[in-house]
């Protein structure tokens, strides 16, 4: 079943017509034409379709989010009279699985009144339905209280909703009160409705453990659910809440008046249910102690030195308050920040240090602040006092309301006073720039004068240089360019070969970065590789670019670089197919990347627990086009489902339930009964047989597809147990109707069903069994012949 999506889309029934048209025998040829064009018949056959999908496990609707499917159905009318006429046309199982994922969808959507009504209709029970969220298995009250529905809620408490039941094996996320407290965000404001939530659920029976409390008090810090949580956890509490560790909860978790409240309630209910017995041990001792602490500084120092008042400042140091160093530092920085000479030089000879001695929460050190103010005597007095080295003072965080990290020497250089720098690289003669940082659009990173004097003086790490160089190529500079690569700049560098793809009017530029590069023997693993990607998002508009990158001989185009904001990797190639159906028909840009060399037999992206080939990926599309060209290319049709590799791409394409690219493989020497992979594998048919395409596996088992054939050792699943498992009704009467597995396998696949709350496919499955009706054999079937699986 889909998870929860944030952002839910909406139901677009030309989009998904074709696709769901696939799952039936006849209706693709059948619509490709009218049909899409009329809008009162594409809504009527879509809801029929629609509805079949949901029978049938939401078979087809990919990655459209479940909660889209009530709003799409509630535009005809009551859904109530609607959901009446189908399950009352339906046989028993095909009405109860239809019912089961429809309270499913309800439940996601927070739709109490549809719940109610599913409930209602005695298909279901309440406790054997599972949902699905973040990769866990719930029960539908856990779901509810997990989306902070209370309607829901309490519509499944009042048909007797089991509240200590779960699917979790980690006590942290079992039952709906953990389901609940493990989605409140800290710190929120708790609404009205979500303490309601609490206590139904705490009034239906739900347990609260110690570990629970802790999180539901210590986590979420809200003193309402607190004194709620605390309060039922006494009462419920068979044992004595301070023994078993309350008080620290309380006293780590509450604020002071909250914390002296349950405080006093616990120790009350030890003393009503245990006789005190508990406070007289030392382990129940209690202890409840406030620790303030209050930090005094001089404050009239600093206030002097802010606004000058030297007069003042003159005073203090004459009736010979003792001052500490850290005060001292603080009014230095205010009288440099301030302008106050007089002020700062006071401060410098009473002993004031220039170089913080302590954890100071400042935004500037000294030296920083007097070459922010373009201050030289003050900057060349810090110098000579003798107490200022590096590197502590040379950074300053957030300086002036900034939130950029600014080095002394970076400002100083800013400031362009020769004079000063010289001074400054006296003092520190090691000290260079070895990052732009944010200070890349500074001016003098263009005066190639002043870089120069830099240069000669030993100023300027060579690393500099490559983030000169992306300012140079942004501000199309071309002298600059040759100027910075000629001193050390890397011209192969990522962020400057993508900053020069972006400005397709100067394709000269790239050209002169490219040239730069200096050419190996062997091509440097990975280099220019996401430059090359960053073309290839930038789509056709860039195919220029595109072309020249892949034209220079010192590129890597094969290599898998990091994708942003995933665990993943692609290569150039894998990118390409990724974005195939966003560019022309004819994949002009996988076409160019082909005829470059990337091999269609490569592993084009990689992630953390599988990869992918050229093929595989492009099966994912469902583009026969696509496939096809890499085929043409000599991708192989039959690569093996080894090393990383789960499927091989026909049992890809049975996967993703696209009929088109099942064919075109099977006509292109497809091998219908390939092996499949040790671990979480499957054959083609078995795969069909889980995504619910009877179309596809009348297809395969029309090409000699062995229904028999064994599934991955580990985490297999033969074909009716795959279609238990995922409610594809048809899918299940289809294999039945075969009459090839024997009641073990109708068993197994009956548990499966179960475990995952499609109790129709277990009701199905249990009359199948006990009927042992005589079908033919697989043998029997002329499978060359059309065969209709829906009588």
């Amino acid at each position: 079943m889909p998870g929860p999506k944030a952002s839910p889309l909406n139901i677009q029934p030309r989009d998904l017509l074709l696709s769901f048209c696939s799952l039936l025998p006849g209706e693709a040829s059948e619509h490709e034409s009218d049909l899409i064009t009329k809008d009162a018949m594409l809504d009527t056959n879509f809801i029929r379709l629609l509805v079949f999908s949901i029978a049938n496990g939401f078979a087809g609707l990919g990655d459209v989010p479940i909660t889209s499917i009530l709003r799409f159905l509630t535009r005809y009318g009551n859904t109530d009279t609607l959901f009446g006429q189908v399950l009352g046309a339906s046989p028993n199982h095909v009405a109860k699985s239809l019912a089961e994922n429809l309270f499913k969808v309800a439940i996601e959507a927070r739709q109490a009144q549809v719940v109610k009504y599913l409930l209602d209709s005695e298909l279901l029970q309440v406790n054997d339905l599972v949902c699905e969220a973040y990769g866990q298995k719930l029960t539908a009250v856990e779901r509810a209280a997990q989306l902070q529905d209370y309607k829901t809620t309490k519509v499944l408490l009042d048909s007797h909703a089991d509240v200590q039941k779960s699917y979790a094996s980690n006590p942290k996320e079992s039952g709906p009160l953990n389901c609940l407290i493990n989605r409140i965000i800290p710190g929120e404001t708790i609404p009205p409705d979500i303490m309601a939530l609490v206590e139904i659920l705490l009034g239906a029976g739900a347990r609260i453990d110690l570990s629970m409390l802790e999180r539901g008090v210590g986590h979420v810090r809200s003193p309402i659910l607190a004194a709620c949580l605390i309060s039922h956890f006494l009462e419920s509490h068979e044992t004595c809440a301070v023994q078993d560790g309350m008080l620290p909860v309380i006293a780590l978790a509450l604020e002071e008046e909250q914390a002296y409240d349950a405080t006093e309630q616990t120790i009350g209910a030890c003393q009503r249910l245990h006789h005190n017995e508990c406070l007289q041990t030392p382990e129940g001792k209690v202890e409840w102690a406030l620790v303030q602490s209050a930090k005094r500084g001089h404050a009239a120092l600093a206030a002097a030195a802010e606004i000058g008042d030297l007069q003042y400042v003159q005073k203090l140091f004459k009736n010979r308050l003792e001052l500490v160093p850290r005060d001292m530092y603080v009014a230095l920085l205010l009288s440099i920040e301030g302008g106050h000479e007089d002020i700062f030089a006071t401060l410098l000879d009473a002993g004031a240090h220039v170089q913080v001695k302590e954890h100071v929460y400042l935004q500037a050190t000294p030296l920083f602040a007097a070459a922010r103010q373009r201050n030289a005597s003050m900057v060349r007095a810090i110098l000579d006092a003798g107490d200022t080295h590096m590197p502590d003072d040379m950074l300053s965080f957030g300086a002036y309301g900034s939130s950029r990290m600014s080095c002394v020497l970076h400002e100083i250089i800013e400031w362009g006073d020769r004079s000063i720098i010289l001074d400054y690289h006296r003092a520190f003669p090691g000290g260079k720039v070895i990052s732009m940082g944010n200070k890349g659009s500074s001016n003098w990173v263009m005066d190639k004068d002043l870089l120069a004097f830099l240069v000669d003086h030993n100023m300027v790490h060579k690393s500099v240089f490559t983030e000169l160089l992306n300012s140079a190529i942004r501000e199309s500079d071309t002298a600059m360019i040759y100027y910075l690569i000629d001193s050390g700049a890397d011209p192969s560098n990522s962020d400057n070969l993508r900053v020069a793809i972006e400005n397709p009017s100067r394709s000269d530029i790239l050209v002169i970065l490219l040239d730069h590069i200096p050419r190996r023997a062997r091509r440097v693993p990975s280099l220019g590789t996401q430059a090359i990607r960053e073309a290839i998002k930038l789509g056709l508009s860039s195919l220029k670019m595109l072309d020249i990158l892949l034209a220079s001989e010192a590129l890597d185009i094969h290599c898998c670089s990091d994708v942003a904001g995933s665990r993943s990797t692609e290569s150039p190639l894998g990118t390409a197919i990724k974005m195939a159906d966003e560019f022309a028909s004819d994949f002009i840009i996988v076409r160019r990347l082909l005829q470059a060399g990337c091999d269609p037999n490569s592993v084009v992206i990689a992630y953390p627990d599988h990869n992918l080939t050229a093929v595989l990926a492009a099966v994912q599309t469902k583009s026969v086009g696509l496939v096809k060209l890499l085929l043409d290319h000599g991708a192989e049709v039959n690569a093996p489902a080894i090393r990383r590799l789960f499927r091989t791409p026909l049992q890809a394409a049975a996967e993703s339930g696209c009929l088109e690219v099942v064919q075109f493989l099977l006509d292109n020497r497809a091998d219908v009964n390939g092996l499949p992979a040790k671990r979480g594998g499957g054959t083609a048919l078995q795969f069909a047989a889980i995504s619910g395409n009877c179309n596809i596996a009348v297809e395969l088992l029309k090409r000699n597809a062995n229904p028999l054939m064994p599934p991955s050792t580990i985490r297999g699943r033969w074909p009716l147990e795959g279609a238990a498992e995922h409610c594809r009704t048809d899918m299940l009467a289809f294999l039945l109707r075969l009459n090839v597995y024997d009641n073990d396998h109708c068993r197994r696949a009956a548990k499966l069903a179960k475990e995952n709350g499609h109790m129709g496919c277990v009701d199905f499955i249990q009359e199948h069994i006990s009927q042992h009706e005589e079908m033919p054999l697989l043998d029997a079937f002329d499978m060359s012949e059309e065969f209709n699986w829906m009588e």
